[in-house]
């Protein structure tokens, strides 16, 4: 659904392209995401994929997963998954690198898969439009967050990528976080 939104957005940053820019900001060629930030890199979620965003719940710890899987939460009425988004990049963990009163459970929905991912500070909704998009990359190549990430925003100086949770969907680690040979 909100991938859907991207793709249309890359056409559209493409048509720009060919045109020669836009002569101004309009609705139909704004975008609209959430803002976090994970260690250095801000990122962005498109604004239909965040279902909630939440102080950090009591998290359950859930044994025989990778570490950056922080347990499972009740989040109004819905058990969710807690990931460290930090962790799962290989980067210090959100807990260590934020203060409590930074840290912000971000949950998120693609398709039947809803997951809380704890980060360490928010942006907020962040409004762009097609001139600030550009899909290239600039995540270094060894950084696991650039596999995510379909192209980034530039605005006030700042760089925001934009990470899909299709794109995570597809990676069998995320999905599979079970450790090898655990006893259950």
């Amino acid at each position: 659904m909100a991938a859907r939104g991207f793709v249309e957005l890359v056409r559209l940053a493409a048509l720009t392209e060919r045109q020669g820019g836009l002569a101004g900001g309009s609705k139909e060629n704004s975008w609209a995401g959430i803002g976090f930030k994970s260690t250095d890199t801000n990122y962005i979620l498109p604004i239909g994929e965040v279902v909630k965003i939440v102080d950090l719940p009591v998290i359950t710890p859930v044994f025989g997963v990778q570490p950056w899987v922080k347990g499972v939460a009740t989040v109004q009425g819905e058990v969710v998954s807690v990931v460290d988004f930090n962790e799962f990049l290989g980067k210090p963990s959100a807990t260590l690198s934020a203060g409590i009163n930074q840290q912000k459970l971000l949950v998120v929905k693609q398709a039947d898969f809803t997951v809380g991912f704890l980060v360490e500070s928010m942006l907020g909704v962040l409004y762009f439009t097609v001139t600030q998009f550009s899909k290239i990359n600039t995540l270094e190549v060894f950084d696991l967050g650039q596999r995510f990430c379909c192209g980034s925003f530039s605005k006030d100086k700042k760089t925001y990528q934009v990470l899909l949770t299709s794109l995570l969907l597809q990676d069998y680690r995320f999905t599979h976080p079970q450790l090898v040979g655990a006893v259950v």
